[in-house]
């Protein structure tokens, strides 16, 4: 997934993925929620053994990719 919104700071990366954390920037934005979106979707990839990582520039785009590990199921 590719935004094109304000991006993240750096420093603030190490912790994107922490539960309930929020970035210093969003301090003067009203109704930007808890903080565990993204904890919950490493802890949903991580069950499927997947890996989960962002990176983002800082006024130009933030990006979140991740990789899955499915089985296959016969029927």
């Amino acid at each position: 997934m590719k935004d094109n919104g304000v991006g993240i700071y750096e420093e603030d990366l190490k912790y994107i993925f922490t539960s309930f954390d929020q970035s210093e920037q969003l301090a003067n934005i009203q109704n930007i929620g808890t903080g565990l979106g993204l904890h919950l979707c490493k802890e949903i990839v991580e069950l499927f053994n997947g890996e989960i990582e962002i990176t983002s520039k800082k006024n130009t785009e933030t990006i979140v990719s991740f990789t899955l590990c499915l089985d296959m199921i016969k029927r």
